[in-house]
């Protein structure tokens, strides 16, 4: 079985190698030693190029070792079979359905990226991860790749009105993919009005 904290200790420590590359301990070692009868410009050509490929081969076999821990738990969720108000969520299991609903890769919505089809779907996901789950903060934080609680705190404080609409909306026997789907149409209306405004 795999636990989402594995999930975040790999996504967290792959995000480490690829900001500060430069760290990275390569499969094989590189050598920078300088081959004979060249000058000091080509040797740091060489050096830079061979530093170049060892960081590709890192960064590859980190992607390979992610995809396979994503695959090892749709595989886990679908053993798992369908939340039910029986049985709380998993802010795992949230994650997955907000990504499958808003159709965004989960490593695009745990990563760092600021543009709206990721940040939207990542702040839906943190409020329903709090709403449906009995996870604390920092745990959703933890998740949805975060290093500390404040993110989540952020986006509960801004969807506090989304969190109020599907609190009055939602039967108590909803299940995860209708509140997310309820979710998701409320936040595309209230877009739309805004836009309409602004427009």
């Amino acid at each position: 079985m795999l636990s989402s904290n594995y999930l975040i200790e790999r996504a967290t420590y792959i995000r480490n190698r690829l900001r500060r590359p430069a760290n990275a301990v390569p499969d094989r070692p590189i050598d920078l030693a300088r081959p004979r009868g060249i000058t000091g410009y080509e040797a740091a050509r060489v050096a830079a190029r061979r530093q170049r490929e060892a960081e590709a081969r890192l960064v590859e076999l980190q992607i390979a070792r992610l995809a396979e821990a994503k695959a090892r738990a749709e595989a886990e969720a679908a053993r798992a079979g369908p939340v039910s108000y029986e049985r709380p969520a998993t802010v795992s299991e949230v994650l997955q359905e907000v990504s499958r609903q808003w159709a965004v890769d989960c490593m695009d919505i745990i990563s760092q990226r600021r543009d709206r089809a990721a940040t939207v779907p990542r702040h839906v996901g943190m409020v329903l991860a709090r709403k449906l789950t009995p996870r604390s903060y920092p745990e959703i934080a933890r998740v949805f790749g975060r290093r500390d609680h404040t993110t989540v705190l952020y986006a509960v404080w801004k969807y506090q009105w989304l969190l109020d609409e599907l609190a009055a909306a939602m039967p108590g026997t909803a299940t995860l993919p209708e509140w997310v789907a309820a979710a998701k149409s409320r936040v595309s209306a209230e877009r739309i009005q805004k836009d309409m405004e602004h427009g």
